[in-house]
């Protein structure tokens, strides 16, 4: 049959099946990924599968985690088999709340999708609450890691700054350093340090522009500041360059004016020999060019 609203997806380590969350016909469809590409669906036993939209599957192969939105629950199917297994609730009493604690009275609102980390980590990103939900499935607990309805990076502890808007689906690094989660209306994908508790922004696509991480943006800002800087720098260059040919220029011209008075005052003293009233003429120009030359 076909699919109506599919959302989360996962694989088996061996990338030869995949776990899809076939939200409005509310079953957990599977593609076998080898050479006939075929589509079959997951049979169950036990509680009724309500909406389901983030799935994840542990290591071994053998429980797969549904987010069950509209239920408000966290259901895991164990497997006999690739296409058949047993559904049951995981977490959340079936009631719209944040409340952590045991898992079975704990509530979720609208969780939407999961993922797991070292099989026992299992991480909830809640719709409508926009919290971060950890599922210590080994104690049997629920904690809140982060959150809160909003657009801020900072702190994620239960009174910290970082906000998110309608959480959708969440990711785990191998290493379980970085959480990274779908972020709709803030139209972003932000990754979240969850060992110490510090969200931010780290791919920003908004309005459908190229994804660029933010900190090129910071890095931008720098590349434009240092250009301005630069094209400052060459500008004053530019101006002391010119300052300085002017001068040198002006220095050339008045040493070569103070030269033509030499020289015209040499050549009048040599006429004073011949003549007095020229010798007199000579001075006075000779005076006058000194005069210039000095004024120059």
């Amino acid at each position: 049959g076909r699919f109506n609203k599919p959302e989360g997806i996962c694989f088996n380590a061996a990338g030869t099946y995949a776990y899809v969350a076939d939200k409005d016909n509310e079953k957990i469809r599977i593609m076998d990924m080898g050479e006939n590409f075929q589509v079959g669906t997951l049979t169950t036993s036990g509680v009724t599968l309500e909406k389901p939209t983030g799935v994840a599957l542990s290591s071994d192969g053998g429980t797969l985690y549904i987010a069950g939105k509209d239920a408000h629950q966290i259901f895991k199917v164990v497997l006999a088999s690739t296409f058949t297994g047993t559904l049951s609730v995981l977490a959340g009493t079936g009631d719209s709340g944040t409340t952590d604690g045991a898992m079975l009275s704990a509530t979720f609102d609208k969780p939407y999708g999961v993922a797991l980390y070292k099989d026992d980590f299992l991480m909830v990103a809640e719709e409508k609450s926009d919290l971060v939900r950890v599922v210590y499935i080994p104690e049997g607990t629920v904690s809140t890691v982060a959150g809160g309805s909003g657009d801020a990076e900072g702190t994620g502890t239960s009174s910290g700054t970082a906000k998110f808007g309608k959480l959708q689906q969440i990711a785990v690094a191998p290493d379980g350093g970085y959480m990274y989660v779908a972020d709709k209306d803030s139209d972003r994908v932000k990754s979240f340090k969850w060992g110490n508790c510090t969200s931010s922004t780290y791919v920003a696509a908004l309005g459908g522009e190229t994804a660029t991480a933010a900190s090129s943006s910071s890095s931008s800002s720098s590349s434009s500041s240092s250009s301005s800087s630069s094209s400052s720098s060459s500008s004053r260059s530019s101006s002391s360059s010119s300052s300085s040919s002017a001068s040198s220029s002006s220095s050339s011209s008045s040493s070569h004016s103070s030269s033509s008075s030499r020289s015209s005052s040499s050549s009048s003293s040599s006429s004073s020999s011949s003549s007095s009233s020229s010798s007199s003429s000579s001075s006075s120009s000779s005076s006058s060019s000194s005069s210039s030359s000095s004024s120059s």
